[in-house]
Formats: C-alpha cells, sequence, structure tokens
C-alpha cells in the first residue's frame, strides 16, 4: 500500500511533482528501479548488473537531455522576433 502524499516527506513531495510534471520519465526510473530489484534478485554477475543498470542510467539521462533541449529550444524560438519583422535600429545616414 501506498502512503498518501500528506504523509510523504517533502524530498518525497518533490520527487512526485516532478514526475507529474514530467511523465515521460516515470518509465525510465520505473525500469531503472525494476532493473535494480532485478538485479538484487536474479542470479547475475556484478558486471551484468552493473552494465544492465549503467544502459537504464543512459537512457535516463538521453531522455533528459532530449526534453531539455527541447524545453530551450522554445525558449529561444519564443525569444526571437517572427520571421519577416527587423529589430529596430537607427538608420546609417550619409547626410
Amino acid at each position: 500500500m501506498e502512503p498518501k502524499i500528506e504523509t510523504l516527506s517533502e524530498t518525497e513531495r518533490t520527487l512526485v511533482a516532478a514526475m507529474r510534471a514530467h511523465p515521460e520519465f516515470q518509465d525510465e526510473l520505473r525500469g531503472l528501479v525494476a532493473e535494480m530489484k532485478g538485479a538484487a534478485g536474479a542470479a547475475l554477475t556484478a558486471d551484468d548488473a552493473e552494465d544492465a543498470i549503467a544502459t537504464r542510467l543512459q537512457r535516463l539521462g538521453q531522455t533528459v537531455l532530449a526534453n531539455w533541449a527541447q524545453a530551450r529550444h522554445e525558449a529561444i524560438g519564443a525569444a526571437q522576433p517572427a520571421a519577416g519583422h527587423s529589430r529596430h535600429a537607427k538608420k546609417n545616414s550619409a547626410g
């Protein structure tokens, strides 16, 4: 049985809020937890367990960076003027 949100610590509430804000990370984190549980219970060598968890962490990192890059791209795009509009600048006058 999962604890109610009111009984969670501040750190746990922060994590829950982050997961709700970024549901795309939930699958990767769920997979990481499953991998850790599986590695602990399976008859894997330490090297196999390390490789499996490292692969999951790499996928999580790729997901995080891809989302960061997308958000950054959108932020930069929103800050730039629309196509066809020029920035105001003083004209160079020869006279």
